[in-house]
């Protein structure tokens, strides 16, 4: 064997192991979901939204959106559906610092494009508006760090 194939071979190598190394962990989050319901932890006994027609203290999973390789995730919503999402091809990632930047997507149910899902993080905080085919969904940050995942109630507007 001739020392350019090996040459070449190497460098593919190093090309190989370059990219599974240095990629992010979230470049592929499919499959992961955003957050968790917290069980056995009620939310405030003031609603976190006067237009609230359910809503559940959640644990957000920040690592599944936090840089612009994270293309897509899992949602659990109230209505006990779990969604595909994928981020936009347009305007999906804008970071305004490390840790301070929106996230923009499209929710698939059934094999079909639903909704639209916008996040907005700062630190710790996130807020964000999820839309589906059966209602719209609020993400509240809550003092200390804590979350509430509110489905509006369109009755009330």
């Amino acid at each position: 064997m001739s020392k350019f194939p090996l040459n070449v071979l190497k460098a593919i190598f190093v090309c190989i192991l370059t990219v599974v190394v240095f990629m992010p962990v979230n470049a592929n989050a499919q499959g992961v979901e955003l957050f968790s319901f917290v069980k056995d932890k009620s939310v405030d006994a003031k609603p976190a939204s006067i237009a609230a027609e359910t809503e559940q203290a959640v644990e957000i999973n920040f690592n599944v959106i936090n840089s612009k390789t994270a293309r897509s995730f899992r949602l659990p919503l109230l209505d006990g559906k779990t969604y595909d999402v994928k981020q936009s091809d347009t305007e999906g990632f804008i970071s305004r610092g490390e840790e301070d930047y929106t996230w923009r997507g499209k929710l698939k149910d059934a094999g079909e494009w639903t909704g639209d899902v916008t996040l907005t993080v700062n630190g710790k905080a996130m807020s964000g508006l999820i839309y589906t085919s059966t209602g719209v969904y609020e993400i509240i940050p809550q003092k200390d760090f804590k979350h509430v995942l509110v489905k509006i109630d369109p009755s009330l507007f």
